[in-house]
């Protein structure tokens, strides 16, 4: 087996993160996949690599797309500073029960203009909330 990379790394950090937002223990979740907590613990610190059917097996557990343990478009290349600042973000939101209902609703949705409805919709409220803030500044 190769030695784990900069890509195995991002998806051992993801699973970490899903599996500690969702609530598991690594114990929990290795149980749930058949595994030993010491082996998911090995994939989460980017000793081992995951094979494609265990990644499945994993995001099942987590009730996420394999595609959510994937670097999103805006990690790729960027800057460590850059990464961890989106990591960062993504755990927030993971941690947060409201984003989550809404991701997880959001996933749900096929049709792409229903989606750029409610974004627009989401992206109109937080203009409003942060305009008392940005008067009060002043």
């Amino acid at each position: 087996m190769r030695e784990a990379n900069e890509f195995d790394l991002f998806v051992g950090r993801r699973i970490r993160e899903l599996r500690k937002a969702k609530g598991f223990s690594q114990k929990d979740l290795a149980k749930r996949i058949g595994i030993s907590s010491q082996q998911l613990q090995k994939y989460e610190n980017w000793t081992d690599r995951i094979c494609a059917g265990r990644l499945y097996e994993i995001a099942k557990q987590l009730g996420v797309s394999v595609q959510e343990c994937f670097p999103v478009p805006e990690t790729i290349g960027a800057a460590p500073q850059q990464t961890g600042e989106i990591e960062r973000e993504s755990l927030r939101v993971l941690s947060d029960p409201l984003s989550m209902r809404l991701h997880q609703a959001f996933r749900c949705i096929v049709d792409v203009a229903a989606k750029i409805e409610i974004i627009e919709i989401a992206e109109k409220s937080a203009r409003a909330s942060r305009a008392p803030e940005r008067r009060s500044r002043r």
